[in-house]
């Protein structure tokens, strides 16, 4: 039953899936070249016009937001998508967390952003990059307490399970609780540049008729 009332709500009439069709490639066009206006315009039409927005689309305008520094329509877009299940999509908006984490000039955060995207889809190539990235700048506090030692049995570099990257020592120590850094904002900038480098994603142009493609939200 559940399954069929899904089936009555993405039935859309042909005029509408070829409105649709040709706004996604006018997205997949502006995403080509980088045109965030163009990205956000047409992405109002489809709200406008009340047609299906993929999940990917979401994602895309996420890194518009990015580029264009719009904390406050980013993390509204962010906070739609905390829903999504898929180990793929979610790790690519945990990252994107972890850029706004970055804008915000707050590395422990963004770091630790990382590490959840990376035990979410361990396979994210690019987000290790950018964990890696972040631990080359991230510099806690040397004059802070140092944390209690525990058993040796307990800090022995944990094994691989589940897809999960190992936890060692050493990531334990730096990512230790303190007062994260704030860095300056063209710092902050560089920083999100780098991050942003080679994790571009074409959007496909059409969808796929047996595709899901509707935001159904926490059922």
């Amino acid at each position: 039953m559940f399954h069929i009332i899904r089936l009555l709500f993405s039935f859309i009439s042909p005029n509408d899936a070829n409105e649709r069709d040709t706004l996604y490639q006018q997205l997949n066009e502006a995403f080509e070249t980088q045109n965030c206006e163009a990205v956000k315009n047409t992405f109002n039409s489809l709200q406008v016009r009340q047609l299906p927005i993929s999940v990917e689309v979401r994602i895309k305008l996420a890194d518009c937001y990015i580029i264009s520094e719009d904390t406050a329509r980013l993390n509204k877009q962010l906070t739609y998508l905390s829903y999504v299940r898929s180990p793929a999509q979610k790790s690519i908006i945990l990252n994107q967390k972890a850029q706004l984490a970055a804008i915000k000039g707050d590395t422990l955060e963004a770091i630790n952003l990382l590490k959840m995207a990376i035990e979410t889809e361990n396979t994210n190539t690019f987000v290790k990059r950018n964990y890696e990235l972040l631990k080359k700048v991230y510099h806690p506090n040397d004059n802070r307490t140092p944390p209690p030692s525990a058993p040796k049995a307990n800090n022995a570099a944990e094994e691989e399970v589940g897809g999960l990257v190992a936890a060692t020592d050493a990531k334990d120590d730096e990512l230790s609780s303190s007062t994260p850094p704030i860095i300056e904002r063209a710092q902050a900038l560089k920083l999100l540049d780098a991050m942003r480098a080679n994790e571009y994603n074409k959007l496909p142009v059409l969808i796929d008729a047996t595709a899901d493609t509707l935001d159904f939200g926490n059922w």
